[in-house]
């Protein structure tokens, strides 16, 4: 097995990696399928550096979807557009590779069967997506956004919740005590964050059933993205990440454009606005979200979640730099108690 590993040139790569070339054999493919495995298990970046940026890719899209041109428009419609240029421009990236040998190699009969044989998980994985932004945009709409974040970030507990249970290519796991106590030290950090001005502002215009709606919706939301990391960490070790997040994403525009066109009468937009929609498809959807998909090759969904917690704390960092809105002494505090907590829930041992 050392041996094998040596000569590939993937020492230290992931502790699965060993049983998924006995599984498969040394690299489960054609040559196409034994390059982007290769690339895969030597990261350019260290993949907690990896998780660290996208991480913050992901936090600009509250920032984003509160700008002056993006402030009006329906949250389901941004989401659709979100997805659906993240996808043209991953189809365009896609088109552009499949030029040379390299595109005939990979339209080899392995490579085909591939994308078959993890198709069903891969559609999965793109409806629940799109359940999760659909879910926390309207949760959005009807409660704050400090509110919808605390409950959002909740995901690390579902995931964990989720690992009692096997997934097909992924057995059943009790998360450690670290873990947990990560967590319970992180959602107290959180509290502290989403404390601060404006958290209250929900409930004196909307009432208390309003918000109790809301807090449904961004707890599905919660629930939905809980599932897509689960189903990811088991496609991630068979498909490459711009296999994985192209049909994905396709998959979820296909789904958030018709429903914002059926509630909305359209997904129109104001010229000036289209700018600001792509930034938040390259910023948090193509480096963060994708980032993410890409660490789920070898970390698990308890450690990536854990680490997204950094999310709401990284938001009102970048809203007090671009939109001017103070950072409280207890958003303070509460940032450097999830930082502890999410240093305590990623470690390993």
């Amino acid at each position: 097995r050392g041996l094998l590993l040596q000569r590939a040139g993937l020492r230290g790569a992931p502790r699965w990696s060993a049983s998924f070339l006995r599984k498969r054999g040394p690299w489960g493919g054609g040559a196409a399928a034994q390059a982007d495995v290769a690339a895969e298990l030597r990261p350019v970046l260290p993949v907690k550096v990896v998780l660290a940026i996208s991480v913050l890719a992901v936090s600009c899209s509250g920032v984003l979807a509160r700008t002056e041109h993006l402030r009006d428009v329906p949250a389901l419609v941004v989401a659709g557009w979100r997805m659906a240029l993240s996808a043209m421009a991953l189809v365009a990236a896609a088109a552009w590779r499949r030029r040379g040998a390299r595109a005939r190699d990979r339209a080899s009969e392995d490579a085909q069967e591939a994308k078959l044989r993890y198709f069903p998980a891969i559609a999965s994985a793109g409806v629940l997506i799109a359940l999760h932004f659909a879910f926390f945009y309207t949760a959005l709409r009807l409660t704050s956004v400090l509110r919808a974040t605390l409950l959002v970030c909740l995901v690390p507990i579902f995931v964990g919740l989720l690992g009692f249970i096997s997934f097909p290519g992924s057995p059943a796991s009790r998360p450690p005590a670290r873990f947990w106590a990560g967590i319970a030290l992180a959602l107290i950090g959180v509290r502290f964050v989403v404390a601060g001005p404006g958290a209250q502002t929900a409930a004196a215009a909307g009432g208390r059933a309003l918000l109790n709606v809301g807090d449904v919706f961004a707890l599905m939301g919660a629930v939905a993205f809980a599932a897509y990391m689960r189903i990811g960490r088991v496609v991630r070790r068979h498909v490459p990440v711009r296999s994985y997040q192209l049909r994905v994403t396709a998959i979820a525009a296909g789904i958030l454009m018709p429903a914002a066109t059926l509630l909305h009468g359209g997904v129109g937009v104001a010229l000036g606005a289209l700018p600001w929609l792509a930034l938040s498809s390259l910023l948090p959807q193509l480096v963060g979200q994708a980032g993410l998909d890409y660490v789920l090759f070898y970390l698990s969904p308890r450690v990536v979640s854990a680490a997204a917690l950094m999310e709401p704390v990284c938001a009102s960092l970048l809203a007090w730099a671009f939109l001017g809105e103070a950072v409280t002494r207890g958003q303070a505090v509460g940032s450097l108690i999830v930082l502890a907590a999410v240093a305590l829930a990623t470690s390993e041992g």
